[in-house]
C-alpha cells in the first residue's frame, strides 16, 4: 500500500518537472520569435551595420526555355534504293556540297544507258530522213524544171511535190523524236544523280554538324526517307515564353544572358530577335526567340536553358543590404540605427526589386544605417554596440557605401 502511494507521488513529481521545463522552453522560443530579445535588456548588443543608399536597380527575371539550332534540315533521297554507302555520322562536320550518302545506282545507270541507246536510234533515223528529204527535194526540182519545159506531165510534178512534203513532215517527226530522247536521257541522268546525296543549303555557315542518323548502310529506302539531319550550331536560338505582365517590357534587340546546367556559373550572351504578336490560348504566354552566338559549340540544341532578361528598371531607388531584412511577427522589416541613442527601431518595409546583395525598399523612405548582423538578438528600442572593427574587416571596395550606390543594377525575384 505504501509502495503504491510512493510510486504515484514520484510519477506526479516527474510530470510536474517535465511540464515546468516545457513551459520554460516555450516561453523562451516565443520570446525569440516575437523579437522580444534575449538576455539582459540593458546590455547593448554587438551588431554590424551598413548604410542605406539611393541608386538605380533593374528588374531581372529568369525564364526557362529550350535551345534550338538556328537552322536544321534533313537529307533524304528523291528516289528509292538501297543505301550503299554513308559518308557522315552523328557528330561529324559536313561542308557545303559534300557527298553524304550513296544509293545503289546499278538500275539508274542502266536507265541512262538505255536512254543513250534510244537517243542514238533517234539520231540515226533523223539522218536517214534527212537523206531521203534531200533526194526527194532534188527529184521535185527536176520535175518542176521538166514541167516548165513541157516535158513532164503535171501529175508527175504533183507526185514529186507530195513526196517532198512528206519527207519534210518525216524530218519534223524525226527531230522531235531526237529532242524527246535527249530529254529522256537528261531525266535518266538526273535520276542517277539522285543516288548521290550531297549536303547543299543556301546561306549560313559553310560547315554544319550531323545531328542524327536515321538509317544505316544496307537499309532499303523509299523516296523521301530521312537519312541524316544537319544542324547549324554556330548560332543557336533560345525559345522562351513570357506572361502578360512582362510582355510589354520585352523588345527586339534587348540584351539577355543564357545559362545551361552543363556549364554551371557561366553566362552566354544573347539578344532578343523575335517577339510573337499573339499569346497562346492554353498558357496565355507569348513566344520569344533569342539569338545565342555559339562559336565554341559548347551549347547544344535541346539543352534546357535559363534566360535572364530585364523587364523593368527603377531610378533613385532606396536600397539596403539583403542581410538587413528580417521577419518579425510575419512582417518583413529592418532595424534602423538611432545614432544618438545607440539603439535601434524596427521598421516594417515593403520590398521591390532585388539585385544580388541589394534589395529595394518601396516604403517607407529610409535613411541612415541598418543592422546587417546580430538582428536575432534585437527588439524594438534595443541598445546596440556597433562593431566597427568587424565591419571594417568585412568591408570590400565593392561593398563600400560610395560604390554600392553605383553598383545597384539588379534583379527581382526569379522564377
Amino acid at each position: 500500500m505504501l509502495f503504491n502511494v510512493a510510486k504515484i507521488v514520484g510519477m506526479v513529481l516527474v510530470l510536474v518537472l517535465v511540464g515546468g521545463i516545457t513551459w520554460a522552453v516555450w516561453q523562451k522560443t516565443n520570446a525569440e520569435d516575437e523579437g522580444i530579445g534575449g538576455g539582459d535588456s540593458d546590455a547593448p548588443v554587438a551588431v554590424q551595420v551598413q548604410p542605406v543608399v539611393v541608386g538605380e536597380i533593374s528588374n531581372m527575371r529568369t525564364f526557362t526555355g529550350t535551345l534550338e539550332p538556328q537552322s536544321a534540315f534533313t537529307i533524304a533521297p528523291r528516289v528509292s534504293g538501297r543505301l550503299e554507302r554513308l559518308h557522315a555520322d552523328i557528330g561529324d562536320i559536313v561542308e557545303r556540297g559534300q557527298l553524304v550518302a550513296e544509293l545503289d545506282e546499278a538500275e539508274r545507270v542502266q536507265d541512262v544507258e538505255q536512254a543513250e541507246a534510244e537517243l542514238a536510234v533517234a539520231r540515226a533515223n533523223l539522218d536517214e530522213v534527212r537523206s531521203g528529204l534531200s533526194t526527194s527535194e532534188r527529184e521535185y526540182e527536176r520535175f518542176r524544171t521538166l514541167r516548165e519545159q513541157q516535158i513532164a506531165s503535171e501529175s508527175e510534178m504533183d507526185a514529186a511535190k507530195a513526196e517532198f512534203e512528206a519527207k519534210q513532215a518525216q524530218l519534223q517527226v524525226a527531230q522531235s523524236q531526237v529532242t524527246q530522247q535527249e530529254a529522256a536521257l537528261q531525266a535518266a541522268r538526273v535520276r542517277e544523280s539522285y543516288t548521290r546525296l550531297h549536303a547543299t543549303w543556301n546561306g549560313g555557315a559553310e560547315r554544319r554538324v550531323v545531328g542524327e542518323r536515321y538509317r544505316d548502310q544496307g537499309d532499303m529506302l523509299a523516296a523521301n526517307t530521312p537519312v541524316v539531319s544537319l544542324l547549324d550550331i554556330d548560332t543557336l536560338r533560345a525559345v522562351i515564353h513570357v506572361a502578360e505582365r512582362d510582355y510589354p517590357n520585352v523588345q527586339v534587340g534587348q540584351v539577355a544572358s543564357v545559362m545551361a546546367d552543363a556549364y554551371h556559373g557561366r553566362e552566354f550572351e544573347a539578344e532578343v530577335t523575335r517577339v510573337a504578336p499573339e499569346f497562346q490560348r492554353g498558357s496565355r504566354q507569348a513566344r520569344v526567340e533569342l539569338r545565342v552566338p555559339n562559336a565554341e559549340h559548347l551549347l547544344k540544341p535541346g539543352m534546357f536553358a535559363r534566360v535572364r532578361l530585364e523587364v523593368g528598371r527603377a531610378e533613385e531607388a532606396v536600397l539596403v543590404p539583403l542581410t538587413a531584412i528580417v521577419q518579425r511577427q510575419g512582417n518583413a522589416g529592418v532595424f534602423v540605427v538611432d545614432e544618438e541613442q545607440s539603439q535601434v527601431r524596427f521598421v516594417p518595409v515593403q520590398l521591390g526589386f532585388q539585385h544580388g546583395k541589394q534589395v529595394q525598399v518601396l516604403e517607407p523612405m529610409l535613411e541612415g544605417r541598418v543592422v546587417t548582423l546580430g538582428q536575432h538578438l534585437l527588439a524594438d528600442a534595443s541598445k546596440i554596440r556597433i562593431d566597427e572593427q568587424a565591419e571594417a574587416a568585412d568591408e570590400t571596395p565593392e561593398e563600400t557605401a560610395a560604390e554600392a550606390e553605383a553598383a545597384t543594377l539588379g534583379t527581382a525575384e526569379e522564377r
